[in-house]
């Protein structure tokens, strides 16, 4: 592994905010964030219903869907794959360097 530069150290702590310290601190890592997310991503649910005779009868597993979508939204989120949108208003002026009154 090589050595990295003082400059290099120097940016990368920069970027580390006190959250991430925090996080990191208490096990939160992007690491550990990774294997819980592709936990979800396969998430399952046993449903229960009555069956015959009024007796409680449990499906077998079965897909969890609303989880899975979270966790794929959260996993595009991370990897920066949507496209952020602001909205912005107000007045703009544009100079186009054309006079009206020389039109006439």
């Amino acid at each position: 592994m090589s050595e990295i530069s003082p400059e290099e150290k120097k940016i990368r702590d920069g970027l580390r905010s006190p959250m991430i310290e925090a996080l990191d601190g208490e096990g939160i890592t992007v690491k550990s964030l990774a294997k819980l997310l592709k936990k979800e991503l396969k998430a399952t649910q046993i449903k229960p219903f009555l069956g015959p005779k009024g007796r409680i009868v449990y499906t077998d597993p079965l897909a969890a869907l609303e989880i899975q979508q979270k966790a794929r939204q959260d996993a595009h989120k991370l990897r920066g794959d949507y496209i952020e949108r602001h909205e912005v208003s107000g007045l703009i002026t544009v100079d186009t360097g054309i006079n009206r009154d020389d039109d006439q």
